[in-house]
């Protein structure tokens, strides 16, 4: 089950393992899309080389809403 806080409802404090794991993975997954940025400029691909800055991008909004342990984004 999950807690919910009294003072914002889409904060959620269950499951402290996915918040672990997606707070490592965020990181990680930036960074090889960086370098995906980096590999795609040299092969001459740049449509792929700037669809990677977006994606470092929402990596980046992802990261910081899991600090924040904001789990809102995920319900559109």
């Amino acid at each position: 089950m999950f807690v919910m806080h009294q003072s914002n409802p889409h904060k959620r404090d269950g499951r402290p393992e996915f918040w672990q794991l997606a707070m490592q993975s965020c990181p990680l997954a930036g960074a090889a899309h960086t370098a995906f940025f980096f590999i795609f400029l040299l092969l001459g691909s740049f449509i792929l080389a700037w669809v990677n800055v977006v994606s470092v991008g929402i990596y980046l909004l992802a990261y910081r809403a899991f600090k924040r342990r904001n789990n809102r984004l995920g319900y559109c």
